[in-house]
């Protein structure tokens, strides 16, 4: 594959992503995931969980259908299932021709189509912005003292 493709461009970005996505899961404190934010309302568990929501998104698109399976409980099988799901995607979106990465394909959404790299962009925008709310709740669990803790959920 030529490097300077967009398609070649989507995948180095997408696997950024999902390794930064999987330092800041395994960085999270444990004890800590359950914790919800003032300004929030998310736990570090359930923003851990979108994660991989997302990464099935890119998978639909590069093999449809779209599926949703069962959330992994604990954050190492989160970590392994987000390093698993988007791994398989991008080694097969590495494999596609023009045809397959410009086609018209089914997006995440009922009744949405989208040429397959514009849906893939956006799938990975969407990563990124979660990647971004997600940093600030690992930055939280670092820098809160007692004073200022994360209130436990309910």
């Amino acid at each position: 594959m030529n490097p300077d493709t967009e398609q070649q461009l989507f995948i180095d970005l997408a696997c950024g992503e999902r390794d930064r996505a999987l330092r800041m899961i395994r960085r999270f404190p444990a004890e800590r995931l359950d914790d919800r934010a003032p300004d929030c309302g998310h736990s570090g568990r359930e923003l851990a969980l979108e994660f991989l929501e997302r990464a099935w998104v890119i998978e639909g698109i590069v093999r449809p259908p779209f599926r949703r399976l069962a959330a992994p409980v604990t954050i190492h099988d989160l970590s392994a299932a987000l390093e698993d799901s988007l791994a398989r995607s991008l080694e097969l979106l590495a494999l596609f021709n023009g045809h397959q990465w410009n086609e018209t394909v089914r997006g995440p959404l009922p009744g949405e189509r989208g040429r397959r790299a514009e849906l893939l962009w956006l799938a990975l925008r969407d990563l990124r912005r979660h990647s971004e709310h997600f940093a600030i709740h690992l930055r939280g669990t670092q820098t809160l003292g007692p004073e200022r803790a994360i209130s436990r959920s309910a």
